[in-house]
């Protein structure tokens, strides 16, 4: 089961930093004096993190009650 909510996760982080929704970013704004390409992208990077890490977790305490 893990391995299909990783491999889900992976697949919508992929969508997420391909071509179409990157170039919606890379308008040349900012925000607080940050490009919004540089502070999605870091976003994105940082909530892709922490998904993978609960997906683990809750499936590693999963296996914990299990045994």
């Amino acid at each position: 089961m893990k391995d299909q909510k990783l491999l889900i996760v992976s697949g919508l982080f992929l969508i997420l930093f391909n071509f179409p929704v990157l170039s919606i970013f890379n308008n040349g704004g900012t925000i607080n004096g940050i490009p919004s390409l540089y502070l999605y992208i870091f976003v994105v990077w940082v909530l892709l993190i922490a998904t993978i890490f609960r997906v683990i977790k809750k499936e590693s305490k999963e296996n914990q009650k299990d045994e």
